[in-house]
């Protein structure tokens, strides 16, 4: 089935919404009851209050986390989200490295 290139974009935009409303909550009600995520190849966080459970860990240690959406490809039954995630680590305040999702993964 084809993906619907709007629906997937405002998908897309809807989360970095969630993510710069800095509400774990609203982060984890993008994933179903039973879904996971997967943060570079570690351990999967399974379970809607894991995933909030994460996104909460995200805010405390970025407070001023920002999440912008750059790109959306789609093809065919795939998407691709291209996305940026900046901000200052809570402790020493040193600003986060551009981080943006592992393609291999």
């Amino acid at each position: 089935m084809r993906s619907d290139p709007k629906a997937v974009a405002r998908l897309a935009l809807d989360d970095a919404e969630a993510w710069n409303s800095k509400s774990a909550d609203k982060v984890a009600s993008f994933y179903a009851q039973d879904g996971e995520i997967v943060i570079n190849r570690g351990e999967p966080w399974p379970g809607r209050p894991r995933v909030t459970e994460m996104a909460a860990g995200f805010f405390a240690d970025v407070p001023d986390l920002s999440l912008t959406c750059d790109e959306i490809r789609c093809s065919g039954s795939r998407a691709v989200y291209v996305w940026t995630f900046t901000g200052h680590d809570a402790k020493p305040g040193n600003p986060t490295e551009r981080l943006v999702p592992d393609p291999a993964s």
